[in-house]
This record gives structure tokens, sequence and C-alpha cells, in this order.
């Protein structure tokens, strides 16, 4: 997806029933994240992070990050499901 279609789409979405979204995270936050991962965010999903942090409508989720929390609830954390995943599927 392109940013200019990315933009549109977060327009588009405040239309739907039940938009929610949550204040967006710190740059720091997305770092860390980054680093946990070990990986570097698309333009799009920085951006997401920055000004939303997590999205929800018409019951489609769009998961934020909380790098810091560490208590094991995948709901809503992004880099949480990720880690699970890896060690569920044995991916490094």
């Amino acid at each position: 997806m392109s940013y200019h279609d990315y933009k549109k789409a977060m327009e588009l979405a405040k239309n739907c029933k039940f938009y929610t979204t949550l204040d967006g995270k710190r740059q720091d936050e997305i770092d860390a994240a980054e680093r946990i991962l070990n990986i570097k965010f698309s333009k799009e999903i920085k951006d997401f992070y920055l000004e939303y942090g997590y999205l929800s409508f018409e019951g489609n989720e769009i998961f934020g990050i909380d790098p810091l929390d560490d208590s094991g609830i995948l709901e809503g954390n992004s880099v949480a499901y990720a880690l699970n995943e890896r060690e569920q599927y044995g991916i490094q």
C-alpha cells in the first residue's frame, strides 16, 4: 500500500461504525519495538503507531505496540503477538 493510499484509508476508517483509536505511541516506543523484533517498520506503520497507536472499526482490529509490556497478554499488542508466534513456530 502506498503512503497516499494508507492516508486515504485512515480517513475513510473514521466513517465506519465503532471507529476507535488510542493515543499514538512515542518514537522511543516505536524504536524499542523495532529493536525487540529486529526489524524496521515501514513509513506507513510508523506513522500509524505515532498518530493512532491502535485502530478498531466494524469488528476489525489493527493492533498497536507496547514493547515494554511483559505481561504476556497478546490482545492488542503486535510486539507480544509476534514474539509469541516466533516462539510457537520456532522462528528466530
